[in-house]
């Protein structure tokens, strides 16, 4: 899988200018060692786990007229001293690549991502749960320019997603049209159509074609912002009738100060497994289960609450969230939810710094039985020491606890870890 991956990023970088790698270039190297109370996170663990990990990577950032660029790549190997757990090698890569073949004309497009996700969302997220996954997207945006006023914008793409346990791996093309007004200098009003066809890699999936069309508002001033979407989504697919739901969403951001922030964020709209088990929930890893149809469609309904604050040395924020999914086929899968988070953190001196996260979550599934519903907490902490000029020793804690209706859902699992990272830039 992890030579496929390589294949496509490379493929797509080919076409881009041969100095993409001439600037800014970063590595860093660490090795760490850890320990589990309760690794596979169940009921009644039997004894603890320990792990040693050694992992390096790279990180690419270009900024010049005809390229924007940033690539992450980190790989790790990881040993666990009682076989717990399966020895391991996770990748992670991830690249957004912009080039500029025709200024105020035409981009192109490029982004990937390989990392590790669960793969069944009803389990808790642990080394035998998860998957590697790969999802490459890559097109061109052409901008045509009516007037000072009026610009059409037309988006193309091809995405591809795979997924290493989930017969979910999927092939699309889609294209999307744009007429943007600019009413004043601070407001842009939109209208957007956008058709997309997904063809399934498994027998089990089935073919299906998606059409959006809505409105958009697009309103800054000074400290203050507002996005708005407002339409209908079309959805013919094989084997189930023809759906059409409305979709919204809203965004407003207030800068109450220079260092304080608020935003309000709101999301209403028909999402499929195949691409949306790529972007996790803010309540949990849901949509991502094994068992499901891997085509199912569901609504996703979310709202979410923020507040940044910034200090001369130190800031927090914290976020209030609450969702549903409601799927069409696997309603075993439907689920809602709240959760609350807070982070602080505080640089203590030079290039060392503290940070403490608290997070506490409940997740209702109302069509399971018996009916199950999870308390979850999680606390970390972690502080960074800059030993040396470009050396940090790390010092993470995490503690977990889920509070389940069903009783082998429930665990208790702290996690330390000490790590020695070396690194430039």
């Amino acid at each position: 899988m992890l030579c496929r991956a390589i294949t496509k990023i490379l493929f797509g970088l080919m076409f881009l200018a041969p100095d993409i790698f001439a600037t800014e270039f970063n590595y860093n190297a660490a090795i760490e060692v850890a320990s589990y109370e309760n690794i596979n996170h169940v009921a009644n663990p039997v004894t603890s786990e320990y792990s040693e990990e050694v992992r390096a990577g790279f990180s690419i950032v270009e900024n010049t007229e005809n390229i924007l660029a940033n690539i992450d790549f980190e790989l790790a190997i990881i040993d666990y001293e009682y076989d717990q757990a399966d020895d391991r090698v996770d990748g992670f890569f991830d690249s957004r690549i912009e080039w500029v073949v025709y200024p105020s004309r035409l981009t192109w497009f490029l982004s990937n991502t390989y990392s590790q996700m669960s793969i069944d969302s009803l389990l808790s997220d642990t080394p035998g749960n998860n998957q590697d996954t790969n999802a490459l997207s890559t097109g061109p945006d052409y901008q045509i320019n009516l007037n000072r006023q009026n610009k059409i914008n037309i988006e193309m793409r091809y995405d591809s997603f795979y997924f290493e346990e989930t017969n979910a791996d999927n092939d699309r093309v889609s294209t999307a049209i744009r007429w943007l007004y600019d009413r004043i200098s601070s407001l842009t009003i939109g209208l957007n159509y956008e058709i997309e066809l997904v063809y399934f890699d498994h027998d089990s999936s089935h073919d299906f074609d998606r059409s959006d069309s809505f409105i958009s508002l697009d309103y800054k001033r000074g400290r203050n912002s507002l996005q708005l979407e407002l339409g209908l989504t079309n959805i013919t697919a094989q084997y189930i009738d023809d759906i059409l739901e409305s979709r919204y969403s809203m965004i407003i951001f207030n800068e109450r100060t220079r260092a304080s922030s608020i935003s309000f964020e709101m999301n209403y709209a028909v999402e499929d497994t195949g691409r949306d088990l790529l972007e996790p929930s803010e309540v949990s890893s849901i949509p991502s289960a094994a068992t499901i149809i891997s085509s199912d469609l569901f609504v996703q309904e979310e709202y979410r609450l923020g507040y940044h604050q910034m200090f001369r040395n130190s800031n927090y924020q914290i976020y209030y969230t609450l969702s549903s999914s409601d799927y069409k086929n696997q309603n075993n899968l439907d689920q809602s939810g709240r959760m609350f988070s807070i982070e602080y953190s505080r640089e203590l001196s030079r290039g060392s710094r503290l940070t403490l996260e608290a997070e506490f979550s409940t997740a209702t599934y109302d069509a399971l039985t018996p009916l199950r519903e999870d308390d979850n907490y999680q606390y970390r902490a972690v502080y960074s020491y800059n030993a040396r000029r470009n050396m940090n020793l790390d010092f993470q804690a995490i503690s977990e606890e889920r509070d389940s209706t069903v009783a082998s859902f429930s665990y208790d699992d702290l996690r330390m870890m000490i790590s020695l990272v070396y690194f430039t830039g």
